[in-house]
C-alpha cells in the first residue's frame, strides 16, 4: 500500500481498525462486517457499498477461476498418465510384434540356407557323378 495512503488511514479513527500494519484488510474487519461503525460508514457512502459488492463478486470469480484451473490441471495430469500408459503398452506390443517378425525372418532364412546347402551338396555330388560318367565315357571311346 502507498505510504501516504497508509498514513492517512492510520490517522483516521474510523478507518484505522480496518487495515493491518502491512496494508491488508484485517480479519476482524471481515468478520465484524455488521459492526455499527462499519455499517454506518457503508450506509453513509453508497459508492463504498457498490465497491464492496464488486470486491466480493471479483473474489468469487477468482475462486471459481482457481477451482477451474485446479480441475484442468488434474484432468491434464490424468491424461498424461493415460498417455504414458498407452505409450508403454504400444511400445511393448510393438516390440513383441517386431520380435516375432524378426524371428520368422530368421527362421525362413535359416531354412533357406539349409535347403540351399543340402541342394548344393546334392548338386555337387550329382555333378561329380556326371563328370565321372562323362570322363568314363571319353575313356571308353
Amino acid at each position: 500500500m502507498n505510504v501516504c495512503v497508509q498514513n492517512k488511514i492510520e490517522a483516521c479513527e474510523t478507518c484505522r481498525h480496518l487495515f493491518s500494519q502491512d496494508g491488508y484488510i484485517t480479519k476482524e474487519t471481515v468478520a465484524d462486517g455488521d459492526d455499527a461503525a462499519s455499517s454506518s460508514l457503508v450506509a453513509e457512502n453508497p459508492e463504498l457499498t457498490d465497491k464492496d459488492q464488486l470486491i466480493r463478486e471479483l473474489e468469487l470469480e477468482l475462486a471459481q477461476t482457481k477451482l477451474a484451473l485446479v480441475e484442468s490441471e488434474c484432468k491434464n495430469q490424468d491424461l498424461l498418465h493415460q498417455l504414458n500408459a498407452t505409450a508403454i503398452e504400444a511400445q511393448s506390443s510393438k516390440n513383441t510384434w517386431f520380435q516375432k517378425t524378426l524371428s520368422s525372418i530368421k527362421e525362413v532364412t535359416n531354412k533357406a540356407k539349409e535347403s540351399s546347402s543340402s541342394s548344393l551338396g546334392m548338386l555337387s555330388s550329382n555333378s561329380a557323378f556326371v563328370m565321372k560318367d562323362s570322363l568314363a565315357g571319353r575313356r571308353d571311346n
